[in-house]
């Protein structure tokens, strides 16, 4: 959706977290993760590093984990919920029985 994540501005905080790094965005993740009672992964094959430990870090720490992904994950056989579809038609389907059929489209 265009302009959904704009580019950010000079001295913006970004997706990458307020420091701009990469270590600071997997720090903040790490942080959140260990906190929630459930994690969402959404459309990810769970291949890239460090990201690709935060469900076991969730679910060592008694989070719920759900994966949504058009593929094999590689914790397909730990999670505690496993989708198989794309993410956006499946996101956009949740979205219409959480809000109905006014909910926003793709």
């Amino acid at each position: 959706m265009p302009g959904l994540w704009p580019h950010p501005q000079p001295g913006s905080t970004d997706r990458r977290g307020p420091s701009g790094s990469p270590a600071a965005a997997i720090e903040r993740a790490t942080g959140l993760v260990r906190d929630a009672g459930l994690l969402l992964v959404i459309g990810s094959s769970l291949q890239a590093w460090p990201v690709a430990e935060l469900p076991a870090l969730a679910q060592g720490n008694g989070a719920t984990v759900a994966i949504v992904n058009a593929g094999p994950t590689t914790f397909d056989g730990e999670c505690d919920l496993r989708i198989e579809a794309d993410a956006a038609a499946t996101l956009e389907a949740l979205a219409i029985a959480l809000l109905g059929p006014a909910a926003p489209s793709a």
